[in-house]
């Protein structure tokens, strides 16, 4: 699927779990990392029942909400962004009812 800002696949891993793999566009790396290096990653995403729960729970713990509740048009579902201590982008997205 066509991001805009690279291509995204998704694949199913056995007992339901969904893998998405980002190619993204542009070559530009801004850190220079070491195999023991932490927090190398930069995004996991999550299903979750509620985003009015998570937010709840971000905003009592002091989390950072980098994109609050909105309508992603490529995922056809409500997500929400959120920074956790290491700077990684943390994604909800809401269980279609």
């Amino acid at each position: 699927m066509d991001m805009g800002f690279g291509i995204v696949y998704y694949m199913t891993l056995p007992g339901g779990t969904k893998l998405e793999l980002i190619d993204y566009r542009t070559d530009e790396h801004s850190l220079d990392t070491k195999d023991t290096d932490p927090g190398i990653y930069r995004h996991i995403a999550f299903t979750v029942d509620s985003l009015d729960e998570i937010k709840k729970r971000c905003v009592h713990w002091g989390a950072k909400i980098i994109l609050d509740r909105t309508y992603n048009e490529f995922l056809k579902n409500h997500i929400m962004l959120v920074s956790d201590p290491n700077s990684v982008e943390i994604e909800f997205v809401e269980n279609k009812k």
